[in-house]
C-alpha cells in the first residue's frame, strides 16, 4: 500500500496527483490512495481534483494513514495537539517519505516497494514526462464552461492568443515569493513575445486583476482582462490558458500546470528565472525549452 498526501491549491494537488498515478503504474498490484485529511481546516484551498478531473484513485482512511504517519491534520488546534502527541508516542516512521528537496527530481522515490507513505509536493516533471499522454488525459477538464467562459474560449482559440498570468493575493504574505513576478518581470515577457510572436493579443488572467489594470495595461496593445463570471471555480482560468497559443507565467505551479498542459506544439512559455526566494540554489520546476526571464528593468 502507498499513501500520497494531498495539500495546497490546485496545482500542487495535480504535481502530488501525477506522482500518485506513477506509482500505481509502477506498483499496479498494490494499492496507491490519497490522503486529503490536510484540508480540514486548511483557510487557503479545497480538495479540488475529483470535481475538476474526475480522478480515480481512492482515499485513504484514518486507520490506513495511522500506519505510517500522523493522521491528524494539522491547521486545527485538535489537529496540532492529536498530532503532537501520536507523534511522540510513535516516534519516527520507517515508512514514511518527506521530500528531502523541493523542485528536484529524485528517482530513488520511485524505486520504494511495499508500504509508503509519501509526504511533499514532488514539483518536477521528472516523476511523470515519460507518461505525459496519460496526465494529459487524467487532468482533462470536466465540467463544462459557462456560456460567458466558453465564448472566451473561442475568442481564445481565434488569435495569436498569449495567457498572462498573475498570482497576489496570499503570495504577499510570504518573503520567499515576494520580488519575484513584478511589474518589471512582466514587461519583459511582454516585450519578449511582442518580438517573436505576430499580432499578440493577451490574456489577462489574476486573482488580483484590478492591479493588473493598474500596472499592466500600458505594456500592451491588445488585451483582454479576463474576469471568470464562475467565482467559485477558479480552476476555468488554468482551463481557459492552457487553450492559449502562448503562455506567460507566474512563479505558482497554477499557471506552471496551464502551460504543461497547452498542447500547441510551436508554444513559447516565458516563466521566471528565479521561482522561489527560499530555493534559489536548488531545482527549479521551469522547463528547460522555457524562456527564462527576471524582475529587473530592461
Amino acid at each position: 500500500m502507498k499513501i500520497v498526501r494531498i495539500q495546497g491549491g490546485l496545482g500542487n494537488q495535480m504535481f502530488q496527483y501525477a506522482l500518485a498515478y506513477k506509482l500505481k503504474q509502477l506498483y499496479p498490484d498494490e494499492r496507491v490512495l490519497l490522503d486529503t485529511i490536510q484540508f480540514k481546516g486548511y483557510p487557503w484551498h479545497p480538495y479540488e481534483l475529483n470535481n475538476v478531473f474526475g480522478v480515480e484513485l481512492p482515499f485513504a482512511s484514518f486507520f490506513e494513514v495511522a500506519k505510517m504517519a500522523n493522521p491528524f491534520p494539522g491547521y486545527t488546534r485538535f489537529g496540532r495537539i492529536a498530532g503532537g502527541i501520536f507523534n511522540r508516542l510513535v516516534g519516527e516512521r520507517s515508512h514514511y517519505i518527506s521530500e528531502s528537496q523541493q523542485f528536484v527530481f529524485d528517482d530513488s522515490v520511485l524505486t520504494k516497494e511495499g508500504d509508503f507513505y509519501y509526504d511533499g509536493y514532488w514539483c518536477n516533471q521528472g516523476y511523470f514526462i515519460d507518461i505525459r499522454p496519460n496526465i494529459l488525459e487524467i487532468f482533462s477538464f470536466k465540467p463544462t464552461l459557462s456560456p460567458n467562459n466558453e465564448e472566451m474560449r473561442m475568442r481564445i482559440m481565434d488569435c495569436n492568443s498569449v495567457s498572462l498570468h498573475v498570482r497576489r493575493g496570499n503570495y504577499l504574505l510570504f518573503d520567499e515569493f515576494k520580488d519575484i513576478c513584478e511589474k518589471p518581470y512582466y514587461k519583459n515577457a511582454i516585450s519578449y513575445i511582442k518580438n517573436h510572436v505576430s499580432d499578440p493579443r493577451f490574456f489577462i488572467f489574476s486573482n488580483d486583476i484590478q492591479w493588473c489594470k493598474d500596472n499592466l495595461k500600458d505594456l500592451m496593445d491588445d488585451y483582454v482582462f479576463v474576469e471568470n463570471d464562475e467565482p467559485m471555480n477558479n480552476y476555468v482560468d488554468m482551463q481557459l490558458m492552457s487553450c492559449c497559443r502562448h503562455n506567460i507565467i507566474a512563479h505558482s505551479t497554477f499557471s506552471w500546470w496551464a502551460a504543461w498542459l497547452n498542447q500547441n506544439t510551436d508554444k513559447i512559455v516565458v516563466a521566471p528565472s528565479t521561482w522561489n526566494n527560499k530555493y534559489k540554489d536548488t531545482g527549479k520546476p521551469q522547463l528547460d525549452e522555457w524562456v527564462l526571464m527576471g524582475n529587473e528593468e530592461p
